[in-house]
């Protein structure tokens, strides 16, 4: 079954890579993806075809830490509105607990999971990162990320006690340890970033101008007008916390800095309502999801929100009549 993931997993990609000399295009080129899906953050690349773009990258630059390297140049503005709404909750934990659910839009099978060791220690650990033949650079790259994205989130205290890598020792360990400000350790059981348990339970860092960055960036996809602009950011929210199965109207709100009756109001105000526009993106989406073939049913469901996919199919059948399954093979037929 193929799998896919954000293309902002590759932001910094082509920089990086013309950094050593060499031809992030041609890279992408050889593994299959399409240098112009980089430009949009929120388009899906296949992920064997990301894997493959990291390890060969790490061939041609003669760099045995370029997925290290890669995520130091990713962190919450990577994740888009999600990385907003971490920003905003109430602890670092809660946070976690959102970036959990919307991982496998990063990674294909990856397993996050977090708990306290003891009174003071924590570990995350990252299963499904290194099955037998694969570079290590997934692992880099993803407990880089993890390690700036916490960077982001808790502040200037942020501080990790161990890193362990199942990857074999490299050549230029300092390079690890200059990264994460501590000695990793390699063939080891798992891969894991282990740090205080006290960090848990600060509140996030809100990185105010980070955050309006963020949001300029979704206006600056829609028309020029301010309600329709507005519109578009609430729909955009809609869609990007449907897969985490928190999408509340007290969440959207939160997204968007606005107090939910403030919400309320301005789609009164725009005769439609949360529940409206959630209908609206569920339905669009579907058909976008459907008529491109990427992901098998239950993920779809699981995409848009519901639990389960017969709750899925019932409420397809309701807005178009026909299962969809059917409707994908009309569209077929139509082809």
């Amino acid at each position: 079954m193929s799998h896919y993931i954000r293309a902002s997993s590759l932001e910094g990609f082509s920089d990086l890579v013309r950094s050593y000399h060499a031809n992030p295009n041609q890279i992408l080129k050889e593994v299959g993806i399409v240098a112009s899906q980089l430009r949009d953050p929120d388009a899906f690349i296949h992920y064997d075809h990301f894997l493959a773009a990291l390890e060969l990258s790490a061939q041609r630059c003669h760099c045995e830490t370029f997925g290290l390297e890669l995520s130091a140049k990713q962190g919450v503005n990577t994740l888009g509105l999600i990385g907003a709404y971490m920003s905003r909750q109430d602890t670092i934990i809660d946070a976690l607990t959102v970036a959990k659910k919307y991982l496998y839009l990063h990674a294909e099978g990856l397993i996050l999971t977090f708990e306290n060791m003891n009174n003071k220690q924590c570990e995350i650990q990252f299963t499904n990162l290194s099955p037998a033949g694969l570079s290590p650079q997934k692992a880099q790259v993803t407990l880089g990320t993890c390690f700036y994205l916490l960077q982001d989130l808790v502040g200037v205290k942020w501080r990790v006690d161990k890193v362990c890598f199942r990857q074999n020792s490299p050549q230029n360990i300092q390079v690890f340890t200059d990264f994460f400000g501590c000695k990793p350790e390699f063939n080891c059981e798992t891969d894991s970033i282990y740090f205080q348990s006290q960090f848990l339970n600060l509140k996030p860092n809100i990185n105010h101008q980070l955050l309006d960055k963020i949001l300029f960036q979704e206006i600056a996809a829609t028309k020029p007008n301010s309600q329709l602009e507005q519109l578009q950011r609430i729909e955009n929210a809609i869609k990007t916390l449907l897969a985490t199965g928190d999408c509340t109207k007290e969440n959207i709100a939160l997204c968007m800095d606005v107090h939910p009756k403030k919400l309320q109001r301005f789609l009164a105000e725009q005769e439609t309502s949360y529940r409206e526009m959630i209908d609206q993106v569920r339905k669009r989406e579907a058909l976008i999801l459907l008529k491109n073939h990427q992901f098998n049913l239950t993920t779809v469901a699981l995409k848009l929100g519901y639990c389960e996919l017969s709750v899925f199919s019932r409420r397809f059948k309701t807005w178009f009549g026909m299962s969809p399954t059917q409707w994908q093979e009309s569209l077929n037929i139509e082809e």
